[in-house]
């Protein structure tokens, strides 16, 4: 690469992050998302580059693409999210199984987390979550991915052996109080070696009460406990018109802080 090609990269660069993110930061609509998006998988085809993203995967072979991006002035706090026009989690596609790859996506993303976090968290310690219509900012699809809560991870835990394949109220994550007091919970747990290949969104639809609305479901991912080198996952669904599973993450990463899990924001008044 000559010398101005070179700088003609960098000055294309840096304009495409200084639009996205002022993108981003500033508008308050709630597609700006997805033109963050679509300015990442331009500077993907035109230049090669990711940025203002830090992955870009366009997909092939029928596998769906992603970004994964930061929101400005976060840590830790990371967003996965298709390049395909879907608004939420209502979205019917992703009842196709191919909408088993956003999971898988997501999963791979906690390296991410922990990058930020310069280590200090494992990625056992990461959850994702995305959340109800009601309570989103924002009309494409995205996972969060971020440190999960301690308070939950250790009660999920805890509780590991009461799990199964079928959908059961989780009472005692009722029982912590948030994000507000008569917030229900639902909990199945997924094994290692189906992870891969399950539709998370797909099994939403068999929640109690037949839930076919899932515009008003939120739903979180978090690690049990390692088994050698079986890893399960609980999957959270938090049903609710404004149901918000986003707070069932800590965007402030106190495991990464090693503060002590009565000490994290969850247990602070509010």
């Amino acid at each position: 690469m000559s010398l101005k090609q070179a700088l003609w990269l960098s000055l294309a660069c840096l304009a495409t992050v200084f639009i996205a993110r002022r993108t981003f930061a500033s508008d308050p609509s709630r597609g700006a998302l997805w033109r963050v998006v679509e300015t990442c998988v331009a500077a993907k085809r035109a230049l090669n580059v990711s940025l203002p993203c830090v992955q870009v995967n366009l997909g092939q072979h029928g596998s769906p693409g992603t970004v994964v991006l930061r929101p400005p002035w976060k840590e830790t706090h990371t967003l996965v999210v298709p390049t395909t026009r879907l608004v939420g989690i209502e979205a019917p596609a992703l009842q196709q199984p191919e909408a088993a790859a956003y999971w898988q996506a997501a999963l791979a993303a906690r390296r991410f987390v922990v990058e930020a976090a310069k280590g200090r968290v494992h990625v056992e310690d990461v959850a994702l979550a995305v959340n109800s219509r009601g309570s989103r900012t924002q009309d494409q699809l995205h996972i969060h991915a971020d440190c999960a809560r301690p308070e939950v991870l250790a009660a999920l835990r805890l509780h590991d052996a009461e799990l199964g394949s079928a959908w059961k109220p989780l009472e005692f994550l009722e029982s912590l109080g948030f994000p507000h007091d008569n917030q229900r919970f639902f909990g199945i747990k997924i094994a290692a070696d189906e992870i891969g290949t399950s539709n998370i969104f797909e099994r939403l639809t068999d929640l109690p009460g037949s839930r076919r609305d899932l515009s008003r479901v939120g739903v979180a991912v978090f690690s049990a406990p390692p088994n050698g080198s079986r890893q399960d996952f609980y999957v959270v669904a938090a049903p609710g018109r404004d149901s918000q599973a986003e707070d069932l993450l800590d965007h402030s990463c106190v495991l990464a802080r090693g503060v002590a899990a009565d000490d994290s924001p969850a247990n602070v008044q509010r």
